[in-house]
């Protein structure tokens, strides 16, 4: 059950307190008792709260146990409830924080040559897989084509600049292999590099 709570799967810790409550309904334990095993569980529940970070003074006021509060098994499922609630949240945000954290690495490394799912798996400690699906799932298109876009975009800022200087632009934006940085240019650009340089070169001249 703790394993679960913690997680935030209220679906998995409600069938477990549930069976709990069935197997003593079965025992025809005396309000006493019963209370006591409610309260148990209870501070159970508290100190994985606690440990997780999620009490609040809602939370507090679920947990307390004085002479004139009846402890009932709603009162464990409400509290339940609560915590995966909040997990779940703390656990959205989370995902949230490092999937910032990889776009901005990638905005800002992306012309390094060595930029790969492997080397930020190895960066933010969470697998390839991982990587490539978090990454999927905010950008709508796999790594690979995120940083290429990225580094054409850029190849074409500095062919507007620098007209074509191929092995410096090249380098510029990630590739040791200017015959590499060709291919993708043409690939995403849909021209050349050199003929997307002429063709600036003559629209400034225009103008």
């Amino acid at each position: 059950m703790i394993s679960n709570l913690k997680i935030g799967n209220f679906s998995v810790v409600k069938a477990i307190i549930k069976e709990i409550e069935k197997e003593n309904e079965s025992l025809s334990l005396n309000d006493e008792v019963l209370s006591r095993l409610i309260e148990l569980v209870l501070e159970t529940i508290s100190r994985v709260a606690f440990e997780v970070n999620v009490v609040r003074d809602e939370m507090i006021e679920l947990f307390s146990c004085n002479g004139e509060t009846d402890l009932t098994w709603q009162t464990v499922y409400d509290s339940t409830f609560y915590i995966c609630e909040k997990i779940s949240a703390k656990n959205v945000e989370m995902i949230q924080d490092i999937n910032n954290e990889i776009l901005t690495y990638i905005n800002q490394n992306y012309s390094n040559p060595e930029i790969s799912l492997k080397t930020i798996s190895s960066r933010f400690n969470i697998s390839v897989a991982s990587v490539s699906r978090i990454f999927k799932d905010v950008t709508d298109i796999n790594f690979h084509e995120y940083v290429t876009s990225l580094r054409m975009e850029k190849a074409k800022e500095l062919l507007k600049t620098c007209g074509y200087d191929i092995k410096n632009i090249s380098k510029a934006v990630g590739y040791d292999s200017e015959y590499s940085f060709k291919r993708a240019f043409l690939r995403v650009v849909g021209i050349k590099p050199r003929a997307y340089a002429d063709k600036e070169k003559m629209n400034e001249s225009d103008l």
